[in-house]
Order: structure tokens, then sequence, then C-alpha cells
């Protein structure tokens, strides 16, 4: 815990992507109306000082790469990943499971170190939502809409600081 206190977010951890989608050649273009290899932005959304994204072929290569210690862990994106998120985020009435699995990024990880852990699980849903409101701004609708129905405030905190 005291390093978590005194030190910044760790640098540099090496984390596995598996994309399905966009095996190779990833590319996105930010800013942009455009519902196309949704995988690669959040990849893009996701490039930084805090983690370096190591591509790999399978899940089964990235999981053996955590067990031995060279990645923290690994994220899966599905092969359909851009398809499903459009419909789960803009479709209406009631979307069936095969949706619902294939808008899913799944994510393995080294919790051996519930710290680090709990910082990547913070970038990854923060860059995601990030990236989303992004995506929607650009397309002409009110991100606020399209939110996790959640308030902190941050401006006013009880006690202590919102982010360490």
């Amino acid at each position: 815990m005291i390093c978590v206190c005194l030190s910044s977010d760790p640098k540099a951890l090496r984390f596995g992507l598996v994309n399905h989608e966009v095996p190779s050649n990833c590319s996105y273009d930010e800013g942009l109306c455009i519902i196309a290899n949704l995988s690669c932005g959040y990849v893009q959304a996701l490039q930084g000082e805090t983690i370096k994204l190591i591509p790999y072929e399978s899940e089964g290569v990235a999981l053996e790469a955590v067990k031995i210690g060279d990645l923290v862990g690994y994220l899966s994106i599905p092969l359909n990943f851009t398809d499903a998120l459009f419909d789960r985020v803009m479709g209406a009435g009631d979307i069936g499971n095969v949706t619902i699995q294939n808008s899913q990024i799944g994510f393995k990880m080294d919790m051996s170190n519930s710290q680090v852990a709990l910082i990547l699980q913070r970038l990854f849903l923060t860059r995601f939502r990030d990236f989303m409101r992004g995506l929607i701004q650009s397309c002409g609708q009110n991100p606020d809409g399209r939110d996790i129905p959640l308030l902190v405030s941050e401006r006013l905190p009880t006690l202590g600081w919102t982010c360490p």
C-alpha cells in the first residue's frame, strides 16, 4: 500500500492483445463518425505510458506468456466486435446473447499484484468510456445520453482525493 500512496501509476506494463477483428494493420481515424474497426479505435485509445500492447495470434499463446511472467495480462477482441458493439449501443429492443458476447472484450490478468490489477482495470474502463464518448460525439450525438448513469462528484470529494 505504501508504494501506491507514494508513487505514480506503473509504466510500460507489457499487456497482450489478441484482436480477431483486425489481426494486423490496425488503423482508426479518430474524430470521424466512421463505424469501422472500432477495436482499433479502442486499441489506439489504450496506447500510452502505462501499458505496452504486444500482439498475439491466439489466447492460448498469450495466456502462456502471462503464466511465465512475460505479460501482465492480455485482452481478446472478438471477430465481429464493431458490428456487435454498434448493434448493442444503437439497437433498440431485445439484444441477443450472440450480440452481447461479440461486443465484449475479454481480459485475463495476473492478479498477484492486486494494486497493479486495479490500476489496469481503471485504465481499461476509463479509456473505453472516453473512446466511446468521442465516437458518439463525432457522430453528432450527446455522449451523456449513452454514458453510464452513475455520477461521482470529483469536484468536492468527501474525504481525500478521487484519483491517487
